[in-house]
């Protein structure tokens, strides 16, 4: 069927001119659809306001939804089409936290979110290991690696701050054009 959730109706009208009788097709596209809707709060369990809920169809990165909180931290993203979303809640200074969510046909998902308690960390100039996403990472001033080392950053850290590599003696040997 090229249409799946499509409903087609044939309208016949004569043609007073004598043309015979013409056909209009009207076809009516009613999607699968659900809301999802929650309040998202702060680590004291306040209301956490102008957060950022972000969802996307798995599979189909095309399909998504998106709302902010209001002063009550409340959100509503209304008619997504049915399917599992991965569900990103994004705040400055916060981690990024994400989950999953099945939306139904007609269906309305409570899906809330508390921040938990987290730690800001002040980076030094050199690093190495694993950075988190339970962490609020800070840039101290221009950033490296740990020569010989691998740095791990896990999906949904944030760090804030500006960093810029400076040219080393190692590539200063590279001609340039």
């Amino acid at each position: 069927m090229l249409f799946p959730f499509a409903t087609t109706n044939v309208l016949t009208y004569t043609d007073n001119t004598g043309a015979g009788n013409q056909f209009y097709y009207v076809v009516t596209a009613v999607v699968p659809a659900g809301d999802l809707t929650g309040t998202i709060n702060d680590t004291s369990n306040t209301a956490a306001a102008g957060v950022l809920v972000y969802a996307s169809l798995q599979g189909n990165l095309s399909v998504f939804g998106l709302a902010y909180t209001d002063v009550n931290g409340n959100y509503l993203i209304e008619a997504l089409p049915v399917g599992t979303y991965d569900v990103c809640v994004y705040k400055v200074n916060r981690p990024v936290a994400t989950s999953t969510a099945a939306i139904t046909n007609g269906g309305v998902l409570n899906w809330s979110y508390t921040w938990p308690v987290f730690t800001r960390t002040l980076l030094p100039l050199t690093i190495s290991g694993n950075l988190t996403n339970d962490q609020v990472y800070e840039l101290t001033g221009p950033t490296s690696v740990v020569a010989g080392t691998t740095l791990n950053i896990e999906e949904g850290t944030t760090i804030n701050g500006s960093s810029s590599i400076a040219e080393t003696s190692q590539c200063s040997d590279v001609p340039r054009s």
